[in-house]
């Protein structure tokens, strides 16, 4: 898969999935973004670009992992 930027491991499989720490990521990033926090401070907790974080959220919220989920907010 090209994306313009390297995959980061933690959070994404080879295919492009959600791995665990993506999965658990993904809903932790949309709380924080219910609250309000900015894509920059998330990205720089998570220690990855704005992008990487941004698709980290839309991947998270495309697996309708949690019927709670604020990804309306995106």
């Amino acid at each position: 898969m090209r994306t313009g930027f390297a995959i980061d491991e933690r959070y994404f499989t080879a295919d492009g999935k959600l791995t665990t720490v993506g999965l658990e990521s993904g809903r932790w990033l949309d709380a924080e973004r219910a609250r309000g926090v900015n894509w920059a401070e998330l990205a720089d907790e998570l220690e990855v670009h704005t992008r990487v974080a941004e698709r980290l959220y839309r991947t998270w919220c495309e697996t309708g992992d949690d019927p709670e989920t604020q990804c309306s907010l995106f």
